[in-house]
């Protein structure tokens, strides 16, 4: 259904678009949020429209900053490791759509005294090393 929803939301139709993401974000403010965002992440996040991983990111965005970083550090570890494994993709994606909802959902977790540390656990140093520049201006924010 989710993986529908997507590709409906990146349809030429404008009436078709706008049902799909509001049928997105009812699912995401309805489902628990482990599930909601793995599922966003696996089925938007490789995908080759700029459309879908636009709505994916926008969607993963919204469930962070209405969950909070306090609440993200505190929760499963299979959730930050896919929040800061996936998230930290968003930050070097082809679309600056895509790139934009990332910058918005790390303004949120940079605040937060662990993320240094949960980057340095989750996240490759090549990746790391691509995404510091970006993170770094988001902090002196």
């Amino acid at each position: 259904m989710i993986k529908e929803l997507l590709q409906k939301a990146a349809d030429t139709n404008k009436f078709i678009r706008t049902d799909a993401a509001t049928a997105l974000d009812v699912m995401a403010e309805n489902v628990s949020v482990n599930k909601a965002v793995i599922t966003l992440f696996s089925l938007g996040r490789d995908h080759k429209n700029a459309v879908v991983r636009s709505t994916m990111a926008r969607i993963v965005d919204s469930i962070v900053a209405r969950l909070g970083a306090e609440r993200l550090m505190g929760s499963s570890e299979e959730l930050q490791e896919i929040i800061f494994k996936e998230g930290s993709a968003l930050l070097t994606d082809g679309s600056l759509e895509v790139r934009q909802h990332g910058k918005h959902m790390w303004t949120e977790l940079v605040q937060h005294s662990n993320t240094n540390k949960l980057l340095q656990k989750h996240v490759s140093p090549v990746q790391l090393r691509n995404i510091s520049k970006v993170l770094d201006s988001l902090q002196s924010h």
